[in-house]
């Protein structure tokens, strides 16, 4: 941690120091072609139930993943999330077979692609790089009353308190690592699934998972104006028999974040793990942002934080504690 914090601080100087969208890039190529599957299984110990259905995030496009396949078992199809970033989801048929026990199998197909923030001469000639529209920049940097609500005073105090307004004099790249720098020193890794999800609780603790690190990151540069996301899904590997993180099972789900810079694009950031402005391509994003909203059969409307995966079942009468596992295997060509 000493020589990552010393890493950091060396490229937190060099962005203070030089007006960097007119000296940096993103580097990128191919780091893998991944095949994953992910295995889920409910046990009911007995107790019916009729019909059920099942959900799971169809993986996007974005500048660290390509050529992406995603598909569900039992089969079914697609259909568009409610939310305003209308992100697609895979939705299986109703399964109206009784039963006592679910599987379904979510498999995906991808490119990672490793990407790193770099310098470059002012001469030399910078890739093209696509800006923003006005449509996207409002998109991400939007406030919500869930999860980004930066707007809340709790967290305005927040900002101010840690002196985390950008300055006239200061661009957005040199404004993000100061950022992070200062949620790394502040907060503790802390796994719970029962923590808070917003940004205005968040930043009252001194603890927080990925996501709540994530959140926090997100939130303090969308309000200052610089667009940023989180991005939700799994580490590139497979899981391990029995591995807990704080008092969850862990399946390699994990939680980072990118925020735009003009003539630069998306520079990665991982929070929680401490890495500013590179990405190995070793995690494949399943949905961008959190609270997703969708449309059950038997449920009506539901919105899960994230969405690694989720399913409605309706009992023949009363259900007892069903028995819930889950697998995650990796295979990687290089």
């Amino acid at each position: 941690m000493k020589y990552l914090s010393k890493s950091i601080c060396i490229l937190f100087c060099s962005l203070v120091s030089e007006t960097l969208a007119q000296t940096y890039v993103i580097s990128s190529g191919v780091s893998q072609k991944i095949t994953a599957v992910n295995t889920y299984d409910i046990d009911y110990g007995g107790d019916l139930i009729k019909r059920w259905e099942a959900f799971a995030a169809q993986a996007p496009v974005l500048p660290s993943q390509s050529n992406l396949k995603t598909a569900i078992s039992p089969s079914g199809k697609t259909t568009q999330e409610n939310g305003p970033l209308e992100r697609t989801d895979l939705l299986t048929g109703v399964v109206s077979e009784k039963t006592s026990s679910i599987r379904y199998v979510v498999s995906y197909e991808a490119v990672l692609h490793n990407r790193k923030l770099v310098p470059v001469s002012r001469r030399s000639n910078r890739n093209n790089v696509k800006e923003l529209s006005e449509e996207e920049r409002t998109l991400w940097l939007k406030s919500d009353d869930n999860f980004y609500d930066f707007e809340e005073t709790a967290f305005q105090n927040w900002l101010d308190t840690n002196r985390l307004r950008k300055s006239s004099t200061e661009t957005d790249l040199n404004f993000a690592p100061r950022v992070f720098e200062t949620i790394k020193s502040k907060y503790e890794y802390g796994a719970d699934q029962n923590a808070k999800l917003n940004a205005s609780a968040i930043c009252k603790t001194e603890k927080a998972h990925c996501g709540g690190q994530s959140t926090l990151f997100v939130s303090t540069l969308r309000a200052n104006d610089i667009p940023a996301r989180s991005l939700v899904g799994k580490w590139a590997q497979s899981m391990k028999k029995a591995e807990t993180v704080g008092n969850y099972e862990f399946s390699q789900q994990h939680v980072k974040a990118e925020f735009y810079a003009n003539n630069i694009g998306w520079i990665p950031v991982d929070q929680s793990v401490g890495v500013f402005g590179s990405d190995n391509g070793d995690f494949i994003v399943f949905h961008v942002d959190y609270g997703l909203d969708f449309q059950t059969k038997d449920f009506g409307e539901q919105t899960v934080p994230w969405f690694w995966h989720s399913v409605y079942a309706v009992p023949e009468g009363s259900l007892g504690n069903p028995k819930r596992t889950e697998d995650w295997q990796v295979r990687s060509t290089r």
